[in-house]
C-alpha cells in the first residue's frame, strides 16, 4: 500500500508539473496566488463559496438582460470608433507584469460612456482647469471620452505593457474630430510610483486595485496637495475601499449614487448631493 501511495503522490506530482508549464495552468496559479497568500487554505475556499453564490447570482434573467445590454452598447462604442476597449480581463492572465503588485490588482473592464459622462457632470468642475488621470487605464477607453472635454492633459496610468500597448494603439486609431482636450498619453507603469502633476487634477478609479495599492496612492496624493495645495477631485467608480479616501482630511464626499462617490477638496464650497441610479435624476 506504502509503494502504491508514492506511484500515485509522484503521478499526481508529475501531472501537475506538466499542466504548470501550460498557459492555463499558469494562469490559474497566478489566480490562485493571491488569495492563498491573503487567506491561506481554508479562508480561500470559504471565500470561493461565497464567490460562487455571487455568480450564481449573475444567471438571474434581470442580470443577464442588463449585461446583454452593456455588452451591445461597448460592441458599439468599438465598432464606431474602429478601436478595442471592451473585454473583462483578471489580472492573472497579464502574464507580461512585471511588478509584484499585481496580486493586489483587480480585473480590467471598461466604463460605461453613459456613466462617466454623468460622473463628470456630478463633479461640478470646469475641466480646462484640470489634468485629468485614470489609474488602471487598461485599454484607454476612458482615456479616449475624457478626451471630449477641455482638460489641460489627458493621462492614463497602467502596469501592463499588453493592455498599454492596445491602449496606444486606440489612441492612435481613433477619430479626433471631437477631442478637445490638451495632450493625451497612455504610461505603462505601476501606479504606486506615479507622481501627481502640480496643477489641480482630476483622480479617476475604476476599482482599480486592493486596498493596499489604494492606500499608497492615496498616500501620495496626501504627499501631493500638502507640498502643493490645489483643487483635487477623486471620482471613484465601484467605491470598494471608499474608507481609504473618507480618511483624507482635506477631501470630502461630494456627490455620489450606488456606483460611485466623488471627493472635494474641502475649500470647495458647492452643495453636496445624491445622485439616483437612472440618468439625470438628482436628489438634493
Amino acid at each position: 500500500m506504502g509503494k502504491r501511495r508514492t506511484v500515485l503522490l509522484l503521478a499526481a506530482i508529475t501531472t501537475a508539473w506538466r499542466f504548470a508549464r501550460l498557459k492555463r495552468g499558469r494562469t490559474l496559479y497566478r489566480r490562485l496566488q493571491r488569495p492563498l497568500r491573503r487567506r491561506g487554505v481554508l479562508g480561500t475556499a470559504r471565500q470561493t463559496l461565497v464567490e460562487l453564490a455571487s455568480l450564481l447570482r449573475l444567471l438571474w434573467p434581470s442580470h443577464r438582460r442588463a449585461r446583454a445590454v452593456e455588452r451591445a452598447a461597448d460592441a458599439t462604442f468599438d465598432r464606431t470608433h474602429n478601436v478595442d476597449t471592451r473585454g473583462k480581463i483578471h489580472p492573472a492572465a497579464m502574464h507580461d507584469i512585471e511588478s509584484e503588485n499585481w496580486i493586489y490588482s483587480d480585473f480590467y473592464e471598461p466604463s460605461r460612456v453613459e456613466l462617466f459622462e454623468q460622473m463628470i457632470d456630478a463633479s461640478d468642475i470646469e475641466p480646462h482647469r484640470f489634468s485629468f488621470i485614470d489609474y488602471g487605464s487598461g485599454k484607454g477607453r476612458v482615456l479616449l471620452l475624457a478626451a471630449r472635454f477641455p482638460f489641460r492633459r489627458v493621462v492614463g496610468v497602467e502596469h501592463s505593457p499588453k493592455l498599454h500597448r492596445i491602449a496606444e494603439r486606440n489612441l492612435r486609431s481613433i477619430r479626433f474630430a471631437d477631442r478637445r482636450c490638451g495632450p493625451v498619453e497612455s504610461i505603462c507603469m505601476d501606479a504606486v510610483h506615479f507622481r501627481i502633476p502640480e496643477e489641480s487634477v482630476v483622480l479617476y478609479f475604476f476599482n482599480p486595485f486592493e486596498r493596499t495599492i489604494m492606500s499608497s496612492v492615496r498616500d501620495n496624493v496626501v504627499r501631493s496637495y500638502e507640498g502643493n495645495p490645489k483643487s483635487i477631485i477623486v471620482i471613484y467608480l465601484n467605491p470598494v475601499h471608499s474608507d481609504v479616501w473618507d480618511e483624507v482630511g482635506f477631501i470630502k464626499r461630494y456627490a455620489w449614487s450606488d456606483e460611485f462617490i466623488i471627493y472635494k477638496t474641502s475649500h470647495s464650497h458647492a452643495p453636496i448631493r445624491s445622485y439616483r441610479r437612472t440618468l439625470g435624476a438628482e436628489v438634493e
